[in-house]
């Protein structure tokens, strides 16, 4: 990760500016900048630009854990059981942990 990147990163996350996010070249980065800037804002609508269009999206499951609703779960999950399934249980572990 070269130093630009990882300041973009930290800006971004410390001012909630997701616009740096799209400035880091590392893939990897990128991808966590904008999950952590989804999870912060508890916004899932932000997941998109870290997998777009794909049903296998961590993110949203980690959006549905911080704001510990389901409904993001169902929202994203309707038809793909399994992520559905794994989606609740975050949920239900964040409720049950506190955090």
């Amino acid at each position: 990760v070269s130093a630009k990147d990882d300041c973009y990163k930290k800006v971004a996350i410390a001012t909630g500016g997701n616009l740096l996010c799209a400035k880091i070249q590392a893939k990897y980065t990128k991808e966590t900048c904008y999950v952590q800037m989804a999870v912060q804002q508890k916004n899932p609508d932000e997941c998109n630009k870290v997998y777009p269009g794909t049903s296998f999206n961590p993110c949203i499951k980690q959006v549905a854990a911080a704001t510990k609703d389901k409904s993001v779960c169902t929202r994203f999950f309707s038809t793909e059981t399994k992520e559905l399934e794994s989606c609740n249980l975050q949920v239900d572990n964040a409720i049950a942990s506190g955090g």
